[in-house]
């Protein structure tokens, strides 16, 4: 859940608030009543980047697209455990003669 706060309440809880979002918790900080800026730990920020560079993929973006076309579809693989590389290529290499 966000906890909002004012930039002053911020700045004197400053380090309860690094703490909180290293947790994964957010803080949105408002200037005047209006939401300035958040603070959130670092790994939620990579993941967040991360995100944002697979959305600027057109290749990963296509592939996506046929995952979920082959979900819909029925059109999925059943592993029970983690699958290895000569799975995963044996797998890919059936789907593309479907």
């Amino acid at each position: 859940m966000d906890r909002h706060l004012t930039a002053s309440e911020a700045r004197a809880d400053l380090l309860a608030l690094v703490d909180a979002a290293q947790k994964g918790e957010r803080a949105i900080l408002t200037k005047r009543g209006v939401p300035a800026a958040a603070l959130i730990g670092v790994d939620e920020l990579e993941s967040l980047r991360a995100l944002a560079r697979l959305w600027q993929d057109t290749v990963a973006l296509r592939a996506m697209r046929r995952s979920f076309e082959d979900l819909r579809g029925g059109r999925i693989a059943k592993v029970s455990t983690a699958p290895s590389l000569a799975k995963l290529g044996g797998l890919g290499r059936r789907r593309g003669r479907a």
